[in-house]
């Protein structure tokens, strides 16, 4: 069957071919779309740079030294952001780094950090190079979803502190912390934390929402809180659904 075909429905199964089609990994940052001539411009000014890989490579890699990011964009699947990735994504840390999403009434998916793989958050020393993170939604009549972090892959963070903030928002979903894949916190620390302000929404807000939860390093620190009038602080959805604590300590509160 053509691809362009497909209704979005039909099980995969049904279809007597199935066409693998290339893509070329994209990234904006801060409202600027990162390509080959402009991903080493803005370190002097903005603190950060941008690899870029080639037609399919696995990996880009955003290196964050102290910045500041306030401005947002919109991907081609409508996601708003200021840091949105299709295709895996690797982000150095070093130093206190802050990303904060303004949020877009016209988008049905807002996330401070977006990515459409495998989200890595790398740095070298957990108490000095931090992420912070935040997004914010105030539009009441649209439903929409609210992510601080948003990853459809899974979610590693090595030696470093993220603090997600997903608050006051008005939406279907709040939430700090969403891999659709597993969550790997080594000698790392994560604190997520949701509210929404809306009463009747049916999802009410969550902290952390992932696969599995799996910890290594006795100073690994896990918290999920969610606020309002219901939540989850950690929620386990998927296949797998486990948790494996090999050091450290989380906490869980709704």
């Amino acid at each position: 069957e053509d691809p362009s075909a497909w209704d979005g429905t039909t099980p995969i199964s049904s279809y007597s071919h199935i066409y693998i089609v290339s893509y070329t990994p994209s990234l904006c940052v801060n409202g600027i779309t990162v390509t080959e001539e402009n991903q080493a411009d803005y370190y002097e000014t903005e603190h950060w740079y941008a690899e870029m890989p080639g037609i399919n490579s696995v990996d880009m890699v955003l290196h964050l030294e102290g910045v500041n990011f306030t401005a947002g964009s919109e991907d081609v699947y409508g996601t708003y952001g200021s840091v949105v990735a299709n295709g895996d994504l690797t982000v150095e840390l070093s130093g206190e780094n802050t990303v904060t999403c303004p949020g877009s009434t016209a988008n049905s998916v807002n996330a401070a950090v977006f990515c459409s793989g495998n989200l890595t958050v790398n740095g070298e020393n957990q108490d000095e190079d931090i992420l912070h993170i935040s997004s914010t939604l105030s539009n009441t009549s649209t439903r929409m979803e609210n992510y601080a972090l948003f990853t459809q892959g899974d979610l590693t963070l090595n030696n470093c502190k993220v603090f997600a903030y997903a608050p006051n928002c008005y939406s279907d979903y709040s939430i700090g912390v969403r891999a659709f894949g597993d969550l790997y916190v080594e000698h790392a620390y994560v604190d997520a934390m949701s509210r929404n302000a809306s009463s009747d929404s049916i999802y009410s807000s969550v902290g952390i929402e992932v696969n599995s939860l799996n910890t290594v390093g006795h100073d690994t620190f896990v918290s999920g809180i969610s606020y309002g009038d219901s939540g989850y602080g950690i929620r386990l959805s998927g296949c797998r659904q486990a948790v494996s604590l090999t050091g450290g300590s989380f906490i869980a509160g709704g």
